[in-house]
């Protein structure tokens, strides 16, 4: 009989994909109440966030413009997005309500990582009744947002692609799925050990944790994964490096050193640059924590030993600590605190690093 906390492959799927789907909508939550926390300094209204949906990522735009005036009567705040052709694509009209302007461009139907192409984001005062203009009246142009010049191309490679990595990914979405994947076979591997006839599915997601950690290729040549179990994933990048191949949290690492370098009198920038490194400094403790354990578990001799129940339950907690963080009282939750954050904050934090202050022209 199956123990009652056994959750089937199908059950833990739908599950992974409804916590995602949380977590994607908590980040929105998140930057909305951030923002609505900061004050303005050095002139900046206003902020531009990148934000995800649950068919891409980075792909959409929320605008918030604070102390905004009522435009003349018949005039109204449009939004546009300049990309890399100096092409100015139409965005919407701000919602102005109490002083403050509100935008939510949903992107294009392709759902485009906007990273790719965008150059700034500025706003116009256009008079043109309840019709969307096709082009701005540049010489009406009320507020601008620019990007931090020396910083983006690193902004670029952590939150849209870096060469030499998955294209269909970039460097924090590979670090979280990673992770998330990770902590679901996790929570498998336990449930399995504990019916007691789920041996084979306990092999199998040990197998995925390991080449989710080491990269397929590392975790075969190091030993870390038995010559006589078989590839289930076939991944050429892991979360931790191998002598041939950078790991995401390295690569990552490499990245934020580098908007820390090129950030100047940006303090906010630093600072989410800092968090980021601090919840990789964690995640890669945690990891290298999480990989003994599952190395234990795959180079068992019998996996009915208690050890190895031992060894997977401690592989449970540092999987759920890597996902959500890791809660240290006598706060009520994970912080970007060093020691408690992990990949949620550091998705949260990555996302940050591309907001862009919005100021007056």
């Amino acid at each position: 009989m199956r123990s009652r906390n056994f959750l089937s492959p199908v059950a833990l799927a739908i599950i992974g994909s409804l916590l995602l789907l949380v977590v994607v909508g908590s980040l929105g939550v998140s930057l909305l109440f951030r923002s609505a926390s900061t004050p303005s300094t050095n002139g900046v209204v206003g902020h531009v966030f990148f934000q995800d949906d649950a068919l891409g990522k980075n792909d959409m735009l929320h605008i918030e413009v604070q102390n905004v005036p009522d435009p003349p009567q018949g005039n109204h705040y449009f939004a546009w997005l300049q990309n890399v052709s100096g092409q100015a694509i139409p965005m919407g009209t701000l919602t102005l309500q109490n002083g403050s302007a509100t935008l939510l461009y949903p992107g294009n139907a392709s759902h485009s990582n906007l990273l790719a192409f965008i150059r700034g984001v500025f706003v116009t005062e256009e008079n043109n009744g309840t019709s969307a203009p096709a082009t701005p009246t540049l010489s009406a142009k009320v507020y601008q947002a620019n990007l931090p010049a020396a910083s983006f191309p690193y902004i670029q490679h952590v939150l849209y692609s870096l060469p030499g990595y998955p294209t269909h990914a970039s460097l924090i979405s590979g670090l979280f799925d990673s992770i998330k994947g990770i902590n679901d076979k996790a929570v498998s591997v336990v449930d399995s050990i504990q019916s007691k006839q789920g041996y084979a599915l306990t092999q199998r997601q040990a197998i995925r944790i390991i080449e989710l950690i080491d990269g397929s290729r590392s975790a075969r040549s190091s030993g870390d994964l038995p010559a006589s179990y078989p590839d289930m994933l076939s991944l050429p990048v892991g979360l931790l490096s191998s002598p041939t191949q950078q790991g995401y949290i390295d690569a990552l690492s490499a990245q934020v050193d580098k908007i820390n370098q090129t950030a100047g009198d940006n303090a906010t920038l630093r600072q989410h640059a800092q968090n980021v490194g601090n919840a990789l400094a964690d995640l890669k403790s945690w990891i290298q924590q999480m990989r003994g354990y599952d190395a234990q578990i795959l180079k068992a001799s019998s996996l009915a030993d208690p050890a190895v129940m031992t060894a997977a339950l401690q592989l449970k907690q540092l999987a759920g600590d890597a996902y959500t963080g890791r809660t240290i009282p006598p706060n009520g939750g994970p912080t970007d605190a060093p020691g408690s954050a992990g990949a949620y904050q550091a998705y949260v934090e990555c996302q940050y690093l591309a907001s862009l202050d919005i100021k007056k022209v």
